[in-house]
């Protein structure tokens, strides 16, 4: 892809190029004929924008990823996934890092000892950290079309409740990756952290809350009822399905499976959206939208997976096309595996378009939730389809390039 943005690159500064020797050319002609200077044509200069639109967009793919600017020189505050470990009483802590100068330390921290300096300046700005500061940029780095879509939301006291409850769901779901082989139970020891956690929100159990930021957060935005409750336990329950990377047993558990995280993730920000109509269709519609967005997350996963030796593909559909963990592992048998990714495009097409068919009965305030979810099926299935029923294309890993545009415009329609 590199190789042609930089075609397209030097394509766009050679008609650019083309363009300044044209327009000279055409003012020597004036001269010429004695004739007044008053534009230059009309094909010229939409040439040139046209060549500097290109050309800015190449330099910009070529320069590669862009970087956040820094607001703090001072410190580097960095949040490490891999270094939280639950405490004995069952809270979690927080490790910070923070390099910093010593010449841009205040004059009291540089009298400290060494030794104690970084936890000294570290309590300081741990008093500091804004809990929902720490869920936008959890949600903005792992769920990219939800961040955009909550971005579009005018409401404060809304995008504060949906940024907690993303969070959450980001927080649950990066818990595969921190767990090591061997590790035992670990990582239902952390699953069951954060149902107590929820209990605790929701009075049913007495406790201190912890002190984890997105648990802050969702303490100080969102009103946890029992319904609520059962929701965000689905979450977890959901995690704990796939913890040890089991594959589904048949595309009857996958969908369950899907039901049970995505559309109970789908309902809970739908519930801060407003107040409850027609919860019936809702949920209906979140059903069938949480198990297309299960069967494309499924696919997108599926390479990642494979790097690290897991096939979480369903039973089911291996043995109908005479497929085993090893031949897709190895690729020996491409074509039966070609036909097994177009079964799981047409469940996850199908799905959609009967969701899409039900949208009049979900009221208007509440089909934001539905957005990004969709966004997401809508690229998945198209990355799929583009590149023959195939799951090794990067394309499938990467956002959309014009996700903000299609949410912007969906957003406006009020459409999903």
């Amino acid at each position: 892809m590199s190789t042609v943005w930089k075609a397209l690159c030097v394509l766009s500064l050679v008609s650019l190029a083309h363009c300044a020797y044209s327009a000279a050319q055409h003012r020597s002609f004036l001269r010429l004929v004695q004739k007044e200077f008053t534009s230059l044509p009309l094909d010229i200069v939409i040439q040139t924008f046209v060549s500097l639109l290109v050309a800015v967009f190449a330099c910009a793919h070529i320069a590669g990823e862009f970087q956040y600017i820094r607001n703090d020189q001072t410190a580097d505050v960095i949040f490490s996934a891999q270094e939280r470990r639950l405490e004995p009483g069952g809270q979690s802590r927080q490790l910070l890092h923070l390099r910093t100068s010593r010449k841009m330390l205040p004059a009291k921290v540089r009298l400290i000892p060494r030794a104690f300096r970084r936890s000294a300046h570290s309590s300081a700005q741990t008093k500091n950290l804004d809990p929902l500061h720490h869920c936008r940029q959890l949600v903005h780095r792992h769920d990219y079309e939800h961040f955009l879509t909550i971005q579009l939301i005018k409401d404060n006291e809304i995008k504060s409740a949906l940024l907690s409850i993303l969070s959450l769901n980001v927080e649950i779901s990066l818990i595969r990756a921190k767990i090591r082989p061997n590790s035992g139970v670990d990582g239902i020891n952390q699953l069951k952290f954060w149902k107590d956690s929820m209990k605790i929100l929701a009075g049913l159990e007495k406790g201190p809350v912890p002190r984890q930021p997105t648990i802050k957060a969702l303490q100080a935005n969102c009103k946890i009822d029992q319904t609520k409750l059962i929701l965000l336990e689905n979450l977890v329950t959901a995690r704990q399905q796939t913890l040890g990377d089991r594959p589904f047993k048949d595309m009857t558990s996958l969908e369950e499976h899907s039901k049970l995280l995505n559309s109970s993730l789908i309902q809970l920000l739908a519930s801060e959206l407003g107040s409850d109509s027609n919860s019936e269709a809702l949920k209906n519609v979140a059903d069938k939208i949480g198990v297309s967005l299960g069967v494309t997350t499924l696919m997108r996963a599926t390479l990642p997976l494979l790097k690290e030796g897991v096939v979480m593909l369903p039973q089911d559909l291996l043995q109908i096309h005479g497929l085993t963990p090893d031949r897709v592992y190895n690729n020996k048998n491409p074509e039966a595996f070609k036909a097994l990714v177009k079964d799981l495009y047409s469940t996850a097409e199908i799905s959609l378009k009967s969701a899409r068919k039900l949208s009049a009965e979900i009221p208007a305030t509440k089909r934001p939730a539905f957005m990004a979810s969709a966004l997401k099926i809508d690229h998945a299935l198209k990355c799929v389809k583009r590149a023959d029923y195939s799951l090794f294309t990067k394309e499938l890993q990467q956002h959309g390039p014009f996700a903000a545009t299609v949410l912007w415009w969906r957003f406006k329609r009020n459409r999903f």
